[in-house]
């Protein structure tokens, strides 16, 4: 676990560019017209047809907000932070997901965290902040936590 982490952060601090386009697009331009900096965001259809979705454009303005409160003001540097952030919790629900449901089966267990952490893209891809990933996060995470606190169902001897 702990190589595999060491590569999740080589992976979080040497990334650089971004997997598609679109991922510069879906947030961090909507971000910049929303905090009122000079950005791509008016020329895209999506914001003059009021369709763009608003939450993840308003956590990310709320994290370059906390960002530019500890005086981190350069955007790659704020990038490399939310790559990082991405990354660990990532690493942390896909490995809890896995431990919680093949932890009374080691042979079953060992190869789904090898696959989970040494397969060639997941550590890439934990680390894109973007809308998917963003979302499948909290879908991933709302579901692990429901399955925590799920209760066994009541048996009859």
């Amino acid at each position: 676990m702990l190589v595999s982490l060491l590569i999740q952060l080589v992976f979080c601090f040497t990334q650089l560019g971004f997997l598609h386009p679109d991922q510069h697009f879906q947030l961090i331009e909507f971000s910049s017209w929303q905090l009122g900096e000079p950005s791509g965001a008016t020329s895209v259809w999506e914001l003059n047809s009021l369709i763009r979705p608003t939450l993840q454009v308003y956590i990310f303005s709320g994290f370059v907000i906390v960002c530019r409160y500890f005086a981190v003001y350069d955007a790659y540097t704020q990038l490399m932070i939310l790559r990082l952030l991405m990354g660990l919790v990532g690493f942390t629900l896909f490995n809890a997901i896995g431990i919680h449901y093949f932890k009374h089966n080691p042979k079953q267990l060992y190869p789904v965290l090898l696959l989970i952490n040494f397969s060639w893209a997941l550590p890439y891809i934990r680390t894109l902040f973007s809308s998917e990933m963003a979302s499948s996060i909290v879908l991933f995470g709302a579901i692990f936590l429901y399955e925590l606190k799920k209760k066994p169902a009541c048996t009859f001897s």
